[in-house]
């Protein structure tokens, strides 16, 4: 897996937690404690993926993933909650921002690693699929009204 993920929590331990199960999948982290500079990291380091704390002092994951959400720079790379909540409205709110995945802490650390290598298998596809897509459109566009 070729790809980079920003890891955003306030908890030390579930820093160093979270980042030795990714690296040692080969995964390039970074971390973050402050989130309040999320989108100032996401823009420096360019992460395939941000993995977020939801309660956090500075800035909720709700603040931090509304910002990632609406920057064009970064409005595409996926977000994944990993909470300490188990608020059903917690889990539908940040689903309705856009979140590809929410966590309940204690989390496996090895399905998180496993459900992020999912979805980058996943966008890895759609990338490869995303011309014969643009083929297929500008066929029915071209033929809409019949051949």
């Amino acid at each position: 897996m070729d790809s980079s993920v920003l890891i955003i929590d306030d908890n030390p331990l579930d820093l160093k937690v979270f980042e030795a199960a990714f690296n040692n999948q080969g995964v390039e982290t970074i971390t973050l404690q402050d989130s309040t500079k999320a989108l100032e990291y996401t823009l420096k380091y360019k992460p395939s993926f941000v993995i977020l704390d939801l309660y956090m002092p500075e800035a909720d994951g709700f603040e931090v993933c509304a910002v990632l959400k609406t920057h064009p720079l970064t409005r595409d790379i996926p977000v994944i909650f990993v909470t300490g909540s188990d608020s059903l409205s917690d889990a539908t709110r940040s689903l309705h921002m856009g979140v590809i995945d929410y966590f309940h802490k204690p989390v496996s650390v090895d399905h998180l690693v496993t459900q992020v290598m999912k979805h980058e298998v996943i966008s890895k596809l759609s990338d490869i699929f995303k011309p014969v897509r643009n083929e297929m459109a500008a066929f029915c566009e071209k033929y809409k009204d019949g051949i």
